[in-house]
């Protein structure tokens, strides 16, 4: 298949691409996120700790926020509590 040299090369340049978010980091990011919309005072910090160790992706960081605000809006409507367990 490559026995001749007159092929096409796919890549000139290979830049790598260091995360931004990762287990070490994440806390900072989901302070970062929860104080901009104003509902880190819902939190315990020492759970936002335990939780950051498995954030990894700042797609899921994002996701985890967006979803937060959606469901505490229903919760909020209906005569649930939000810091029940």
């Amino acid at each position: 298949m490559f026995n001749s040299k007159d092929r096409s090369k796919f890549f000139d340049l290979i830049i790598p691409i260091v995360p931004i978010l990762n287990s070490s980091n994440s806390y900072d990011q989901l302070l970062k996120y929860f104080e901009s919309g104003g509902i880190i005072k819902k939190f315990d910090t020492t759970y936002l700790e335990r939780l950051s160790l498995y954030i990894d992706d700042m797609r899921l960081l994002k996701n985890i926020y967006n979803e937060f605000l959606i469901y505490y809006g229903r919760i909020q409507s209906t005569e649930l509590d939000s810091k029940e367990t």
